[in-house]
């Protein structure tokens, strides 16, 4: 695997992360973590371990549960941890292409005119 092959999970579970915040994502350097990599049994990466009330439930290893290639959309990686259970499903599809709108924004209008008081 590709380092960018992990830069496509991580990218996707960011993108994921703000639409479900009922789910926390917590992301581990494996070579930072080798406590946690013995004991979790991780031999390969990227690897998505699925925790349903502080256990380990699931994990999603490589890419073989996302077509075996790292051209996954985010709109496949939501489905499949909807499916299993550790998002759950939004009613609002707004945004439905391939990612999430990122820094959306608001703003607030003003005048054109500085001496208006209409602001």
């Amino acid at each position: 695997m590709s380092i960018d092959s992990f830069r496509i999970m991580d990218k996707h579970l960011k993108a994921l992360a703000p639409k479900h915040i009922d789910t926390k994502f917590i992301k581990l350097d494996a070579e930072n973590a080798p406590f946690f990599v013995t004991k979790l049994g991780v031999k390969t990466l990227p690897c998505v371990v699925l925790f349903r009330k502080g256990i380990a439930v699931d994990r999603l290893v490589g890419f073989q549960d996302l077509g075996g290639k790292d051209d996954f959309t985010i709109k496949t990686l939501e489905a499949i941890l909807t499916k299993k259970g550790i998002i759950s499903e939004k009613k609002d599809e707004d945004n439905e292409e391939d990612g999430y709108e990122e820094n959306q924004r608001r703003t607030v209008r003003s005048s054109v005119d500085p001496d208006s008081d209409s602001d």
